[in-house]
């Protein structure tokens, strides 16, 4: 069965993530965190077509590996900032492949992207692709029975998705990024107009967490 995310086109998935306000929060979120960790490299999971690309321009990462599935969006973002963003890796492939990897980072981001892949392997090849003082940013979308998973839009290709998706709670997110080897430094829950609500979370090699919450 292919994945879904090969059927959706980058220009009908960037107009559904405006749509529902979620392109302007991931945006704020990644220009946040390289403000605050400011990273010499960075890896970016479910880079697609590179929303929030822009605050890599001038900042202090040498090295920013982008990785998605779908290598029409990586073409995209090459085109968009191949020559505005430095030491700028494309990686075409899929988190739950074994075989995907790339050299350590200083900072792993992934958001909205762990709850289309077996997160528990997931976060353990992210614990692999770090330094070992590096940090994990992750967003998640949390289970609302109340609100459908993909938040209608007038891109109807972006439905197809919802078939695909595995909502973690907070909760059991910091167990299986426990048992990783990872531990929580900060997080707070995000929720845009429409009642859908996010997870935004810090994440540490355990040795070098110091738990606290931000709600």
């Amino acid at each position: 069965m292919a994945n879904p995310w090969l059927e959706v086109p980058l220009a009908d998935y960037e107009g559904h993530m405006e749509y529902a306000g979620q392109a302007r929060m991931l945006g704020r979120i990644f220009g946040e965190t390289l403000r605050t960790l400011r990273p010499q490299s960075v890896a970016v999971l479910g880079a697609a077509g590179g929303n929030g690309f822009e605050h890599l321009i001038g900042g202090t990462a040498v090295r920013i590996v982008a990785l998605d599935l779908n290598d029409g969006y990586l073409r995209e973002l090459r085109r968009r900032f191949g020559d505005r963003v430095r030491g700028l890796e494309i990686l075409c492939g899929d988190l739950d492949d074994a075989a995907v990897g790339f050299a350590p980072v200083d900072l792993v981001y992934a958001a909205l992207v762990l709850e289309y892949v077996d997160a528990e392997q997931a976060l353990a090849r992210i614990h692999g692709w770090l330094q070992p003082q590096g940090a994990l940013r992750v967003v998640l979308q949390l289970p609302d029975d109340a609100s459908p998973r993909v938040t209608a839009s007038p891109f109807k290709n972006l439905e197809k998705l919802g078939g695909a998706m595995k909502l973690h709670d907070a909760e059991g997110f910091r167990r299986l990024a426990a048992k990783a080897g990872f531990a929580e430094v900060s997080h707070e829950v995000l929720t845009l107009p429409g009642g859908k609500r996010f997870y935004s979370a810090h994440h540490a090699i355990r040795a070098f967490g110091r738990p606290r919450q931000k709600v």
